[in-house]
């Protein structure tokens, strides 16, 4: 499985098969939403449908 990740104003990134989201906030002062999907993968082939995109807020 692969998650793909995004803040509202990106395109979509995918992180294979690392499901912590570490990266920074934008402006460490302020709350940030992300957004995430997953796909099953077998190899390099992404296999079904994609996941409802979940939403989380990150707070400093």
């Amino acid at each position: 499985m692969v998650e793909f990740f995004r803040r509202p104003d990106e395109p979509s990134n995918r992180m294979a098969e690392l499901y912590i989201d570490n990266r920074p906030l934008l402006n460490p002062a302020h709350p940030e939403l992300r957004q995430y999907k997953a796909i099953f993968v077998i190899g390099n082939d992404e296999i079904g449908l994609e996941s409802d995109v979940a939403e989380g807020v990150c707070k400093p």
